[in-house]
């Protein structure tokens, strides 16, 4: 045990929230339980012709070619029942675009507590059971993979829908979509490509510059973002911080991930995102965030501002959430950059259940939501979602007028652009929303003192995937 840790004996160690691991694409995945690793099988159909199962699909003329998706061919989708579509989520987004962009009466319910975790613990509890399910749900993308490919949702060619209308989406977007068979079971309205939100008035006075071309060099890597926040640290005597929490790094840097977790039916970490590790003990031990440990062993963050945070990573839905207020002492003085890396955060995936009995509706709405160009360019344009559309997206990122008050007139679909065409989407699985809370937990534990190695918190980590699988 790290003796200069010995408060963190008592400490019991709580996972942070499952995340998204830059929406990277599944290795296809069947697996099974073995002493010493994590055994995986491919169940790909043998009529898919795939001259490269890492990237089944290529881009051709900005459009995505479908080559090796099982297309089922679109079917006519009909409303066996007659009561109005029930449709579950954790929060009233999808509502409100149902009311705008339909005239499809439905009902309108947020499960849960709330919050992503208990709306799945929900959901999940809901799915076991087969009783009262919705006819339409909303998935987080961090486990959307898991409920596509455990049959919870149905293809989308059922609801009436043609593969042909998805070639304007985001490579990443589409191969999150689909199961084992490449059969597609869920599309989504939006992509979630993410960046560094910067306070120009703290690297104003810390680091001494505001323009995005300037500041970018400060997180341009992750030993240089990390210099940064030891720097900011001293000169404020701790006022300021480069980021507030630990966890907040924990998406981005899980996008140096460049290997499945499960690699030839072992459970492999990536050499990349081991160093995850001491970078996250180093945040930690030089006290770089807010978090501290409090007098019951346990973490706490410390009150903070706009004021006294020096960036957030993230999406611009999240930017939007945080900085938008014009009363807010920072407004317009922040600025967005790129992080040491391209990665997504978050998203939401619309499916149907099996038991849905309103496929025209649901159907419908996955059309008007998520694929009508007219209603995509309205989000785009006056809601400021990042659309699932290559081609508006690439348009407003190339549109000089366009630009947020609160970004102080930037546009930051010019950078989101550029991001989201660089996401990898060759490697996820199945399970990746349970092995990334498991990793990020071991990551924890491990600064916390809980191990007294690396070696030690990988071992308990991959133990503990084993029974996970």
């Amino acid at each position: 045990m790290k003796m200069r840790r010995y408060i963190a004996l008592c400490l019991t160690a709580t996972m942070f929230l499952g995340l998204l691991t830059s929406c990277e694409k599944k290795e296809t995945d069947t697996t099974e339980t073995a002493e010493t690793s994590v055994t995986t099988k491919t169940t790909k159909p043998t009529d898919i012709v795939d001259p490269d199962p890492t990237t089944p699909s290529i881009v051709v003329d900005d459009k995505i070619s479908l080559t090796g998706f099982t297309d089922l061919g679109a079917q006519e989708a009909v409303n066996e029942g007659t009561d109005p579509i029930v449709i579950w989520s954790w929060n009233h987004d999808l509502e409100e675009l149902i009311d705008i962009y339909t005239d499809i009466s439905f009902e309108y319910e947020v499960v849960g507590d709330g919050d992503i975790e208990s709306y799945k613990a929900y959901l999940d509890k809901a799915f076991d059971s087969g009783e009262d399910l919705p006819d339409l749900y909303v998935a987080d993308s961090s486990w959307a993979q898991e409920y596509i490919d455990s049959d919870r949702a149905l293809p989308i060619n059922e609801l009436g829908l043609d593969y042909a209308d998805l070639q304007d989406m985001f490579a990443y977007i589409l191969y999150s979509s689909d199961d084992s068979e490449r059969v597609i079971r869920g599309i989504t309205w939006e992509a979630a490509p993410a960046g560094v939100f910067y306070n120009k008035l703290l690297t104003e006075e810390y680091l001494g510059v505001t323009e995005p071309s300037e500041v970018s060099q400060y997180f341009s890597s992750w030993d240089s973002f990390l210099k940064m926040a030891q720097a900011v640290q001293k000169a404020s005597e701790g006022e300021a911080k480069a980021i507030a929490t630990i966890g907040d790094l924990e998406t981005p840097y899980g996008a140096v991930k460049k290997t499945p977790w499960i690699v030839n039916g072992t459970l492999t970490v990536d050499p990349d995102l081991e160093g995850f590790y001491t970078y996250a003990d180093a945040f930690f031990e030089e006290n770089l965030t807010f978090e501290v440990i409090n007098e019951e062993g346990g973490i706490t963050v410390k009150p903070y501002t706009n004021e006294n945070i020096l960036s957030y990573w993230g999406t611009l839905d999240m930017g939007r959430s945080l900085l938008s207020d014009p009363d807010d002492e920072t407004y317009g003085n922040w600025g967005f950059i790129k992080s040491p890396v391209n990665y997504c955060s978050g998203g939401s995936w619309l499916m149907a259940s099996p038991s849905c009995d309103m496929k025209k509706d649901a159907g419908d709405i996955m059309q008007a939501i998520c694929i009508d160009p007219d209603n995509l360019k309205d989000m785009a344009t006056n809601k400021g979602i990042f659309v699932n559309s290559k081609s508006i997206m690439k348009e407003m990122s190339e549109d000089s007028s366009f630009g947020l008050e609160w970004l102080g007139g930037q546009n930051p679909y010019t950078l989101l652009f550029d991001v989201a065409s660089g996401i990898d989407y060759t490697i996820t699985g199945a399970n990746d929303y349970r092995i990334n809370e498991a990793f990020y937990a071991s990551v924890k534990s491990y600064y916390l003192g809980d191990y007294d190695t690396v070696d030690d918190a990988k071992a308990s980590f991959e133990a503990e995937v084993t029974e996970i699988s």
